[in-house]
Order: structure tokens, then sequence, then C-alpha cells
């Protein structure tokens, strides 16, 4: 099976921590029903802005005992009009200081909405203790603002041994996202490996990788298992694949997530790109 091939403007691409470009085809198995698509009908929340997730993701330098921590994401607004203004407005706890992320534009879906991506500066931390953000979203067109502030709570993410809140990753009207992916290289051959995180919308669920290693010629599933419970009623999943290939072989992966539950099926294939790079390598 051909899975085909459409690019995003470079303007996005460049800012996306992920780079999977391969979209699969619109009758292909498994495929026919995105994430988002499914979102707008059966947890649509009404508003004209609304954020579907959120990581927050840390990176440390060692020699310099620094640490900087960011957050990016994806908001889902109603297209009122061609000319408007998506913005993260977040408190950098570690400073004390609000500031403003202007998204940016992605991609349109159905039902006359699109998709911005918004990506903060890093911002230093103790390496023993996390950074920590609060946000909420300002969407402005037409000369009206609206804003989706988690019900006038804000949403609040943290990243770091030390997290002052409990999750480095939050779902708003996305479902399921995947939280990070690593693939490992040795003597018995490479293997990919992963989080989940999903909202525990049933007890009897399944969570599917579905992959390939040679650009869709050939469709492979592996499953995730259960991990642990996260707050806000969301559980984290683990995954663990063998790819085969020997030692020292590098392999490009690339794969989407499918998780079964309630009689449907519910995808994050990036956005119609898939997840994809090297393995060995890691993917956040």
């Amino acid at each position: 099976m051909k899975i085909a091939r459409f690019f995003v403007s470079t303007l996005f691409l460049a800012g996306l921590v992920s780079s999977g470009c391969g979209a699969p085809e619109a009758n292909a198995p498994g495929f026919e029903n995105s994430a988002l698509e499914q979102l707008h009908s059966a947890n649509d929340t009404g508003r004209p802005v609304s954020l579907l997730y959120v990581k927050a993701a840390s990176r440390c330098e060692y020699g310099s005992y620094s640490a900087y921590g960011r957050l990016y994401g994806y908001i889902e607004v109603e297209n009122l009009a061609y000319e408007k203004q998506v913005v993260v407005h977040y408190l950098d706890r570690q400073s004390g200081n609000w500031r403003d992320i202007q998204a940016v534009f992605l991609q349109s879906l159905s039902d006359n909405k699109e998709v911005w991506y918004f990506e903060s500066e890093e911002v230093g931390y103790s390496p023993r203790l996390s950074a920590d953000f609060q946000f909420a979203i300002r969407y402005s067109v037409n000369g009206e603002e609206y804003w989706d502030n988690n019900a006038g709570k804000d949403y609040r993410i943290s990243t770091g041994p030390r997290p002052l809140y409990p999750t480095d990753l939050v779902l708003g009207k996305s479902e399921v996202a995947l939280r990070k992916a690593n693939g490992h290289n040795s003597w018995t051959g490479n293997t990919l490996e992963g989080f989940v995180h999903l909202k525990n919308l049933a007890y009897d669920k399944a969570v599917k990788i579905v992959y390939t290693i040679d650009g869709w010629d050939s469709v492979n599933e592996g499953y995730a298992s259960y991990g642990r419970p996260l707050s806000d009623n969301q559980e984290a999943w683990y995954f663990s694949i063998p790819l085969g290939g020997g030692y020292g072989q590098v392999m490009a992966v690339e794969f989407a997530i499918c998780c079964e539950v309630n009689g449907i099926q519910i995808w994050d294939n990036n956005f119609y790109q898939n997840y994809s790079f090297d393995v060995p390598g890691s993917l956040e």
C-alpha cells in the first residue's frame, strides 16, 4: 500500500518538533477518520477557540549546571474572518513574568476550523527543580476577544525533576497525543519506544501504533500497554516495538497512534503528517 504525500508551509515545519511529512490517503484502511475530524462532532466545546494539546519540554547543560524549559502546542479556532490573532498569554513562574506568544497558522480543517501552532522561548530553571507554566489563550477577530482559560482555572504544566504541576502534557480538546518516542539500537536490532497520553473515556480500550519502516510499502501494528493514571482522568500508556535490523543500522520509521474505545477509532497522526524520525534517535 502506497501512502500519498504532501507538505505544509516550511514556515511551520521549521517550528515543529516532529518532522513527519507523509499523509495517509483518504481511503487508506484505518486512516479514514482523523482525531481532529472525530473531535469536531464528538467533543465540540462550542467555543470559537480551544486548546488541542500542549507539551512542556526541557534540556540540561550539565557542564554549566543550567536547565531550560519551554512549552509548545496546538490550538483550534473557528475561522470567523481572514484577519485574526491567536495569542498564548503565559506566566513563567521562575521569573514571575507574564509573556505573550503569537501563535501561527498551521492548516485548515473541515467545518470552517483551523489549527494554529505556538512555541515559547526557553526559560532557565534550576536543574534540581522544574520549569512551570500557567497560561490561557486569547483569540481576537472582528473586534471581539474570545478566551480559552480552562474554565477560569488557566492551563498549568511543568517539566523537570520536581514539577509544581503534575503533568508535562495537557490534553485540551484532543483525546490522545504522543508524549515522546525514542529509537534504540542494540545487538538484537532496533526498537521503537514511547509514551502516549489519552483521556480515560472508558475502561475497555486499546492503543495501537501503526507504523512502517519501508515508506508504507508494508504496514505494521504494535500495541501499547497501560502505564499509570494521570491527573484530570488521563492515562499514560507505554509502547516498545521491535523493528528488526542489525547492530549499528540506521532505520527510518513513520507511525501514527490509534486509540480504539467505545466502538470508534481516535487517531493522533500528527495533523495528517504522521510522526517520523531515524532510529536510533528521539522525538519529543
